[in-house]
């Protein structure tokens, strides 16, 4: 028989029972925190940088924490005195980053809907670690108070297995290492206690999380869907309050309302609600890749109007990055189709069926991304910036052609101060290594960007356009020779086959009247008046209308559509009596359209007596006092409804005549 007096000692009676559990919990800390890291490394998103700003605050408290462990781990003696410093040393540290990731997650949540799941991870982690530690110092403590040294095979802080106790050690404990005696459930469980709470930590919340409302419409057969109107009926179909307005769209079904966090579809026979998306908190992003004097761009609707496009960025000061999820909704039904996050706030553009998101090409179908274009070597490291300073390299966010991207954008202003026209580079969505560039593409002076409606945008006939000298003030800009040319027969490469449309002369495309009509507008020749550079007419703005359905062009003083229409808002007197009308004069000299303002439905009415019709202008028209849009089945005029609340609007439904 061995003597008593050199076997290894064991804990005893409580002590054992403590050591045995508190080892578990070890141990599950241990399992958890391996698992984070890998989960850490499969979220980590690619924008944010690897030590830059508060990453290296969080470095430098892992270094902190990863020393006073160490020393911890060097003591023989760590009284209980030492074991509480030690413990304060490690937590408090730690839990002030945590702290600061998780308030900077719920801050992303609540302010842009956001869900930044590598923060969750990040505080998971670092939660895991300060229990793995302190668990440790713990043991450390346990050593010294059973009197165990630091080489005894039984030392409670081992991370080995413990020495199992010889049979014939009558009335001794089984040590924590053992496997008979103690309840096996109670070492399993505080084993997996960690593993499954900090799993659930890391997780759970983003699973659980809907920071979306939606109510969705029923599909329509293409077959089914309404036509865009041209010409406004006389007579107003339904009326519409809405607070907060953003921008309008022409969906498939009808128009599409864009207000801050939410999206709404109405239906065009009644102005009723058919589908919406609400994202609560969510401001959506500017999509305009240039900065402008033009209005903001928040949303990209594909040329067939049947999917819809918007980006959500927030910026997580906590670790110096940018996150960026890009939305895409089915323009009929209201369902997302695809939401991905992004790792750029570069060029949007739609397809039919591929979603163009920064240099990624993804399909609309399953959400593959189809391929990637090559960044650019500058930007393979992107620097965090302010939100509002984000722009990309590729100048253009927009519908593209049916079948079509636009890979690259090259503006030129020919000696002027003014953007004339740019060289476009398209690439079939299906192989872009099949580039065809096209020169001398007419361009919106007023946004500084081409413009695409149904796969069709503008081009000059005769090679760029020259105007030395222009400097906004007293010039005369005459217009060019003019054709439209089709996106989609472009980069197909078949020589001879693309159409082209001429379109007479023209300085330039009128890209919010083409917007608010369907059609392609080119701009008539304009003289450099007057407000802070901006280009004006001495007539009708608009040069001709082409449209992209029938092929047609009509002069802009022959149009009878909202392309050339004034609006505004004039009043008539009777027996003393004011009233007040929304009016849209067309251009083609028809009778204007004049609908009866309701005074109980607008603020400070007697503002509206002095509102004049005037032509839709490319310097934000939803800034005017009214606006107009064509979408399919109703021509929707939104009026100003004044201050408060911050653009309120009554829309007005006219159910209008086809083209």
């Amino acid at each position: 028989m061995p003597d008593p007096a050199h076997l290894p000692r064991h804990p005893r009676g409580r002590a054992a029972h403590a050591a045995r559990v508190v080892r578990a919990l070890r141990l599950g800390a241990l399992i958890a925190v391996a698992a984070l890291v890998v989960l850490l490394v499969l979220t980590w998103p690619s924008s944010a940088p690897d030590l830059e700003g508060n990453n290296v605050n969080i470095v430098i408290t892992g270094l902190w924490i990863g020393f006073v462990w160490a020393v911890a781990r060097l003591q023989d003696d760590l009284r209980r005195v030492g074991t509480v410093i030690g413990i304060l040393l490690t937590a408090l540290p730690g839990l002030r980053v945590v702290r600061a990731v998780l308030g900077a997650w719920w801050e992303s949540y609540r302010e842009s809907s956001v869900d930044v799941p590598v923060l969750l991870v990040v505080a998971a982690t670092t939660t895991g670690v300060i229990a793995l530690i302190t668990l440790d110092i713990l043991l450390l403590h346990l050593r010294r108070s059973t009197g165990i040294g630091r080489t005894d095979p039984n030392d409670p802080a081992r991370w080995r297995p413990l020495r199992e106790p010889l049979p014939e050690e009558p009335g001794q404990a089984q040590g924590p290492g053992g496997t008979g005696g103690p309840r096996r459930w109670v070492t399993a469980t505080a084993t997996a206690l960690p593993v499954v709470v900090f799993l659930l930590a890391a997780t759970l919340p983003t699973a659980a999380l809907r920071p979306v409302n939606q109510v969705i419409a029923s599909p329509v057969p293409q077959a089914e869907l309404p036509q865009r109107p041209t010409i406004p009926a006389t007579e107003v179909s339904w009326t519409y309050r809405t607070d907060g307005l953003l921008a309008m769209a022409a969906g498939a079904a009808g128009p599409i309302l864009v207000r801050d966090g939410e999206v709404e579809a109405l239906n065009p026979d009644d102005g009723t609600t058919r589908w919406r998306y609400t994202r609560p908190g969510a401001s959506f992003t500017d999509l305009r890749p240039r900065i402008t004097e033009n209005e903001e761009v928040l949303l990209v609707v594909s040329p067939d109007a049947r999917h819809l496009a918007l980006r959500i960025a927030d910026y997580v000061k906590v670790l110096d990055m940018r996150t960026i999820v890009t939305v895409v909704l089915d323009a009929v039904t209201g369902e997302v189709v695809l939401e991905r996050e992004s790792t750029t706030l570069d060029t949007l553009q739609l397809t039919d069926s591929v979603l163009l998101d920064g240099y990624d090409a993804v399909s609309l179908d399953d959400g593959r991304t189809l391929w990637s274009l090559p960044r650019p070597e500058q930007d393979e490291d992107p620097e965090p910036q302010d939100p509002d300073d984000w722009t990309g390299p590729v100048a253009y966010s927009g519908p593209a052609g049916h079948s079509t991207l636009i890979v690259d954008v090259d503006y030129e202003d020919n000696g002027s101060s003014l953007t004339t026209n740019a060289t476009l580079t398209l690439v079939p969505e299906g192989d872009p290594t099949a580039t065809t560039e096209v020169p001398h593409v007419a361009v919106d002076p007023a946004a500084d960007s081409v413009v695409v409606v149904d796969g069709w945008t503008g081009q000059y006939s005769a090679g760029a356009p020259v105007i030395q000298g222009y400097d906004g003030k007293d010039d005369v800009v005459p217009g060019w020779d003019m054709q439209a040319v089709n996106l989609d027969e472009l980069a197909s490469g078949a020589d001879g086959s693309s159409r082209t449309i001429p379109l007479g002369q023209a300085p330039g495309i009128h890209g919010a009247a083409s917007t608010a009509a369907g059609t392609l507008v080119t701009l008539a020749p304009v003289t450099a008046a007057g407000v802070e550079g901006r280009p004006a007419t001495t007539g009708l703005w608009v040069g001709a209308v082409l449209d992209t359905i029938t092929g047609a062009v009509s002069p802009g003083d022959q149009y009878p559509g909202l392309a050339a229409a004034r609006l505004g808002t004039t009043r008539t007197v009777d027996n003393a009596e004011v009233t007040r009308w929304v009016t849209v004069e067309l251009a083609d000299g028809s009778p204007p359209v004049r609908l009866r303002i309701d005074p109980t439905t607008v603020v400070n009415a007697a503002r509206f007596g002095g509102c004049s019709p005037q032509q839709i202008s490319g310097w934000g028209y939803l800034d005017d006092c009214a606006a107009a849009m064509s979408a399919p089945g109703v021509i929707v005029i939104a009026l100003d409804a004044g201050r408060y609340p911050e653009n309120a609007h009554i829309l007005y439904g006219l159910v209008g005549q086809s083209r």
